[in-house]
């Protein structure tokens, strides 16, 4: 993670780290601070063996970086800040821009003139659909039903990673497409001031290419009515993480046994087995020390799905005959991807 502040404030959080104790244990894992400043001055600070953020930095091995201007340059063009989709910045501003900013562009900012400690206080989200399950309705009205009290933090992209979405061996492919829809409608902002990026990783094409290029174009449709703002939805047929997950800017979303939660019968929905989920930010380890941080498990994650896409990308490229492995939805003649997230890493 890269974090961009000022001097000021990690001298600020360091002082008082008694009424910054999150920020505080997020700061100690190993992030990489870009500092406001330029580089004799980050030099001048360093040299001093005596000082906090010297000792600070050294103590804990944190990497870091100046680049002077760095922060006005954000708070001119908030819209940049996307190009650093899993970072934090500190910015002078106040709260009511920085939650704006928050929202228009989905990236985590913190008013230097408030410092905010809780604002990763989402807690952890823990819903179980048992095997059970009956509600009158639709299965997009029961996605929202069941994840009504989930707190998302900012994002402008997201990652899904499943090998079953689209299996049709045991349940219809209609039922796949009418679950994703319904999950992404229950997470996706209401609000954005730009394109969204929605990424699906799942294994091979087995069957008729024919029902998941429709079923894709149904997903895109449907959200697209639901928003007002841009979407990219970006598809992967090639591999997937063993654990069935969403990853957005700063969540995580783990599924017990995947998206396809819930069957139609009639006018009817029923669960297609008991499923677990759990939501919590990629921070939360980090506040409690309880091992390896979330976010360094994720960024992992991420890493191999970005090498599968790119194995995957080179297969299409060079047009092996392998029609069981797609890239589907960029615009890219290359077949590379949008989805930030997926870049960035």
């Amino acid at each position: 993670m890269r974090i961009f502040l000022t001097q000021e404030i990690l001298e600020t959080i360091l002082l008082f780290c008694d009424a910054y104790p999150n920020l505080y244990k997020i700061f100690q894992d190993k992030p990489t601070f870009v500092f406001d400043l330029n580089d004799d001055e980050l030099d001048s600070i360093l040299g001093d063996s005596g000082n906090d953020i010297t000792q600070f930095l050294l103590g804990y091995d944190i990497e870091h970086k100046a680049q002077k201007g760095i922060l006005d340059n954000f708070k001119n063009n908030a819209k940049s800040m996307m190009d650093e989709p899993r970072g934090l910045f500190f910015l002078d501003v106040d709260e009511i821009t920085a939650n704006k900013i928050r929202i228009d562009y989905g990236v985590l900012v913190i008013s230097s003139e408030h410092i905010d400690d809780t604002i990763f206080d989402k807690g952890i989200f823990h819903y179980r659909i048992d095997a059970n399950y009956k509600e009158s309705g639709s299965i997009c009205n029961s996605w929202a039903k069941v994840l009504q009290d989930m707190k998302m933090m900012p994002c402008n992209s997201i990652v899904i990673s499943d090998s079953y979405m689209f299996n049709t061996a045991n349940i219809d492919i209609k039922c796949c497409v009418k679950n994703i829809e319904g999950l992404l409608d229950a997470v996706l902002p209401q609000d954005f001031a730009d394109t969204f990026h929605i990424l699906l990783f799942t294994d091979e094409i087995l069957g008729n290419n024919d029902n998941i290029y429709k079923a894709i174009g149904d997903i895109k449709a449907y959200i697209k009515s639901k928003r007002s703002y841009d979407i990219i939805l970006e598809s992967v047929f090639y591999k997937s993480l063993h654990q069935r997950k969403i990853i957005s800017n700063y969540n995580v979303i783990l599924f017990d046994k995947g998206v396809v939660a819930f069957k139609e019968n009639g006018r009817e929905v029923k669960a297609t087995g008991t499923n677990c989920f759990q939501c919590s930010t990629v921070y939360e380890n980090a506040k409690n020390f309880t091992g390896q941080s979330d976010f360094n498990i994720i960024t992992k994650d991420l890493k191999d799905l970005q090498k599968w896409y790119i194995e995957c990308k080179d297969i299409v490229n060079k047009r092996i005959n392998d029609d069981s492995k797609k890239i589907l939805g960029t615009n890219n003649t290359d077949k590379s991807l949008n989805n930030r997230i997926i870049n960035h890493i």
